[in-house]
């Protein structure tokens, strides 16, 4: 049954108040960075040690809501797991988005009219959930559990997020 949907923005509070009613058998609570001018600002401030950790991070506005869900880390095995954490996925990210300068720039596929659209890092607020030892150890599982719950509540993906 579709949902009579009129909002056309979640902002990550409602999201993961929403994520956490509907999975009750671990709650997850994110980490927020902001304020930053430019992608050299942000990689002197963001915490060195997340280039191990590996996550969901969530791109916000403050006009727009949610504009893009991502993950970092991928699990092969118990052994074996790629090398990139949260900090180096969200600085050196090349698909569907990337930090230049003070921007952070994605390409808009609407109605195949290709278009370049910008979002000054300044308006930007990051926020990010540490894969731990609890239930949710694969990171792109729960990117998807979250962009589950972002299309349930407004009848799309977000915004920077091409397809899922």
């Amino acid at each position: 049954m579709k949902k009579n949907i009129t909002k056309s923005y979640l902002f990550v509070t409602e999201l993961v108040e929403e994520f956490n009613s509907m999975f009750h058998i671990e709650k997850i609570e994110l980490k927020r960075f902001d304020e930053f001018k430019s992608r050299d600002y942000f990689k002197k401030k963001i915490d060195s040690n997340l280039n191990k950790t590996k996550g969901v991070y969530l791109f916000q506005t403050k006009k727009d809501g949610i504009i893009y869900i991502g993950s970092s880390g991928k699990v092969i095995d118990e052994e074996t797991k790629s090398s990139q954490g949260i900090r180096s996925r969200i600085l050196n990210g090349s698909s569907p988005y990337k930090l230049d300068g003070e921007f952070l720039k994605y390409i808009d596929s609407k109605s195949n009219n290709y278009s370049e659209k910008n979002y000054r890092l300044k308006n930007l607020e990051i926020y990010y959930y540490e894969i731990g030892d609890g239930i949710f150890t694969i990171p792109s599982v729960l990117e998807h559990l979250m962009i589950q719950v972002f299309f349930n509540k407004i009848g799309r993906i977000p915004k920077i997020n091409r397809k899922l």
